[in-house]
């Protein structure tokens, strides 16, 4: 081997270690609550604690370190997996929804949970993991016995869809359930380890994450990004009307399917003892639509889902509590995180009082 094979073979053997070193093969991790999640993702590890840095969703996805606002917060899960730093036994309130919920951004005295359990002085359980909660809760045997005096629903606006309460699960927690058609087998496990791989090695190498951030912040720098304003001379990101479903036909959503839901989860709560609070939550372009766009503003529904919902769970008795009134009379400061699609603890903190309001009157 002549020196010149052998300067190319150490230059490429050097790359290798080097690109082989960059590459940690996790996911990514951005939130408190991706570094807990088990291995099946359905519920997060039991008896953990994370005490760490994480940035917001909408932070992380535009790539620019500008843009992001990196806060430290502790996430405790309790013996079944659910984030309860407490792990009361006995509950006297249990809140089941998905993220907003479980809290994002926020430590765990911050959470929607642990701020009503402030306020009320009792036990108080979170049960937020992911949207179909409601029926995961209906099958938990922990609660078979003895359920708790009130269950409050709080899911999130654009994830609010008719559902199936009578589903029984084989095992609790429940496995992922198949969509009809999907591949299964050992070749539908092959095919999500191969994707698995490239997702990694493409968002989680670290040499590539350090060459993104340095070009999408100079793209930034230069031509600005779309997604990004300003709220009172803070800059903020927005999460796309899109997403939140506000530019959707109501009817296409099928707010009878809802109530016909919320009617149900009522009747089935109250034959075990319960007591069900309807409460749901929303992202930002209900409460801050001139953040966007006029081309996105004049896209959304007014009378909104929301509106439609509501009142439908109202006139069906169903008790329900609406926050959006609150939340625009306090609009200022602003109530979401500046770099996340979630609320910020000012904003739990509202919704934590007018729910615990709504809960001592009889």
């Amino acid at each position: 081997m002549n020196g010149a094979r052998i300067f190319l073979f150490a230059i490429g053997s050097v790359f290798c270690g080097l690109l082989l070193w960059s590459l940690r093969f996790v996911p990514p991790e951005f939130r408190a609550w991706e570094k807990v999640r088990s291995d099946d993702n359905i519920l997060f590890e039991p008896n953990m604690t994370i005490d760490d840095v994480e940035v917001g969703d909408l932070g992380y996805k535009s790539w620019v370190k500008q843009l992001q606002h990196p806060r430290r917060v502790a996430f405790t899960t309790d013996a079944t997996g659910f984030r309860n730093a407490g792990n009361p036994r006995f509950p006297e309130i249990v809140v089941v929804g998905d993220s907003y919920v479980v809290g994002t951004g926020v430590s765990d005295n911050e959470t929607f949970p642990s701020r009503i359990e402030q306020r009320l002085s009792v036990p108080v359980y979170n049960y937020g993991f992911a949207s179909g909660a409601i029926q995961v809760f209906l099958n938990d045997p922990r609660f078979a016995n003895r359920m708790p005096r009130v269950v409050v629903y709080a899911p999130l606006e654009h994830r609010l869809i008719p559902r199936n309460l009578d589903i029984r699960y084989p095992k609790w927690p429940p496995d992922t359930p198949t969509a009809p058609g999907a591949a299964s087998g050992w070749w539908h496990d092959v095919g999500e380890e191969v994707e698995n791989f490239f997702f990694r090695l493409n968002m989680d190498n670290g040499v590539a994450t350090f060459a993104r951030y340095q070009y999408n912040g100079l793209m930034y720098r230069v031509r600005g990004l779309d997604g990004v304003t300003t709220f009172e001379g803070a800059t903020i990101l927005r999460l796309p009307i899109g997403e939140q479903k506000l530019d959707v036909p109501v009817e296409q959503r099928n707010p009878a399917g809802v109530i016909s839901t919320l009617e149900n989860l009522k009747s089935m709560l109250s034959e075990r003892g319960s007591e069900l609070v309807f409460c749901p939550l929303f992202a930002m372009g209900t409460i801050y639509p001139e953040v966007y766009p006029q081309a996105d503003r004049v896209r959304i529904q007014n009378p909104s889902f929301l509106d439609a919902v509501i009142a439908g769970a109202k006139a069906s008795g169903v008790r329900t509590v609406d926050l959006r009134e609150s939340f625009r009379k306090n609009r200022s400061p602003y109530l979401y995180q500046p770099d996340d699609s979630h609320w910020n603890a000012r904003a739990i903190g509202l919704a934590a009082d007018e729910l615990a309001s709504e809960l001592k009157s009889p």
